[in-house]
């Protein structure tokens, strides 16, 4: 396959004008929370979004893109709606309110999770939790042993290099 033929594909050129306007828009959206102290709300949001995930599947029943969306439109609206009304009912300041809707949000979601781990539909949702955490181990494993040989590479001094080690053991 040429260059050409590659660049004049339909598909990558969708995927490239999606990610050039989704860069642009975030660009700009982040540069405004960045501004107003406010950059914390987006990682809020997002774990918000995970009870709205566990929500949608269990109305659902399957993995219905539809409901699992609406699920998740739904609860981060109310994450932002939450911080929202911390801010403007109480003394809190903005950043430990976003934190309270980051961990309480988070915190429904993992229980939710454990709700569909019991239900015995966790397999076909995607939702298995235990595989995920046998993998993590092996993740780690292998990420801790590309550090060590990165290391090696970069011929760290040798005084410091064993401290390291310990900082990468102890993770």
């Amino acid at each position: 396959m040429s260059l050409v033929e590659f660049l004049s594909d339909y598909t990558l050129q969708n995927v490239a004008l999606g990610a050039a306007i989704l860069g642009v828009v975030s660009g700009v959206l982040g540069s405004f929370a960045v501004l107003r102290q406010q950059s914390l709300v987006g990682d809020a949001l997002s774990h918000a979004a995970l009870p709205g995930v566990c929500l949608g599947f269990m109305v659902a029943g399957t993995r219905d893109l539809g409901a699992i969306m609406a699920g998740a439109l739904l609860t981060g609206g109310l994450a932002a709606l939450t911080i929202l009304a911390l801010t403007r009912l109480s003394r809190l300041k903005t950043d430990a309110a976003i934190g309270i809707s980051l961990s309480v949000f988070f915190a429904l979601g993992v229980v939710l999770l454990t709700v569909i781990q019991g239900s015995g539909g966790a397999s076909q949702a995607g939702l298995d939790v235990v595989a995920l955490l046998e993998a993590w181990p092996v993740a780690v494993s292998h990420d801790a042993r590309q550090f060590r040989a990165r290391t090696d590479e970069a011929h760290l001094a040798t005084q410091h290099r064993p401290q390291i080690w310990e900082l990468v053991e102890v993770y």
